[in-house]
């Protein structure tokens, strides 16, 4: 999933990008089902199928949350970050 987009704000595609950037664009609600995805994920972690591991970029301490949403915010991590508390 890439993202959700607030309903509220418009978006913009610029036209070149279809033809001249080759471009597709596509939306999707995904078919993402925590209740039988989650056990999944887990099977295959334990089975060495997702590499859980290697998808975690950096880990903070509670004390270091600020640092942490800075870190997402100027892009030095990507998607989440793991907080321990």
């Amino acid at each position: 999933m890439i993202g959700f987009p607030n309903t509220n704000d418009p978006m913009s595609l610029f036209s070149r990008n279809f033809v001249v950037g080759q471009r597709q664009y596509r939306g999707s609600l995904d078919a993402y089902y925590p209740e039988t995805d989650f056990p999944m994920f887990l099977r295959w972690f334990k089975e060495g199928k997702f590499p859980l591991d290697q998808l975690i970029t950096r880990r903070y301490k509670i004390d270091d949350v600020n640092e942490a949403y800075r870190a997402l915010q100027v892009g030095e991590i990507l998607r989440r970050a793991i907080v321990k508390l």
